[in-house]
């Protein structure tokens, strides 16, 4: 078994014992998490119950594991960021290659991915619409890069890639002006883009730039 499953397998017990709706359960000879998460409301009144699994991923703890919805609540719809197979979308890659970037464990995984991913969807069926969410597939990846990089302009996504992973020298201290513009300081703005960038890795970029620069 990947070092990564047996991660993931050692922290089920705990996740349990914090998380008594949840139980371990084995198939193919792995072990996965089943059972009921609640969505709560402002008042702690329960708005609607999801049924779900969490199963190992590859690259765990590193890279999120598998959402399941499998109790029929959301449609399987790729507008409903759901697969055919049950499993759900959560957000973009390069989004969740910067939140695992130190290791992260179920729990928090539950609680800072899968509840407000179900209650989102909570908040659709009422309203139409999501509160939050990157767009689906390659868009969001867009949405994402855009954000990240202060400029929609890929000309300097490019630029910016390069100054990141040292292509080219960009001569400015931490203390100057940025070189985006803004006129805040070069270490509270595209220095941060920067080491961001080189957190998420310039194979993964480069895998992502591909499908979406023409």
């Amino acid at each position: 078994m990947p070092k990564g499953y047996k991660i993931f397998e050692n922290q089920l017990a705990d996740t349990c014992l914090e998380l008594p709706n949840l139980r371990i359960k084995t198939k193919n000879e792995q072990k996965y998490l089943q059972g009921i998460i609640d969505i709560k409301n402002s008042e702690q009144e329960t708005i609607q119950s999801f049924f779900i699994e969490i199963h190992y991923a590859k690259g765990f703890p590193y890279r999120f594991p598998k959402l399941l919805e499998v109790g029929g609540s959301i449609p399987c719809n790729p507008d409903w960021h759901k697969y055919s197979d049950n499993s759900c979308c959560i957000t973009v890659d390069p989004d969740e290659i910067l939140q695992c970037k130190h290791g992260i464990n179920i729990i928090e995984f539950i609680r800072k991915q899968v509840i407000p991913y179900l209650a989102n969807q909570c908040y659709k069926k009422i309203t139409g619409k999501y509160k939050d969410e990157y767009p689906h597939g390659n868009k969001g990846i867009f949405v994402f890069y855009t954000a990240l990089m202060k400029t929609s302009d890929q000309e300097k996504w490019i630029q910016y890639i390069k100054y990141a992973f040292g292509i080219e020298k960009l001569k400015i201290g931490r203390n100057d002006l940025c070189i985006c513009g803004s006129r805040c300081k070069f270490k509270k703005c595209h220095q941060l883009v920067f080491d961001a960038l080189r957190q998420i890795g310039k194979d993964n970029i480069l895998k992502h730039l591909k499908v979406i620069i023409s």
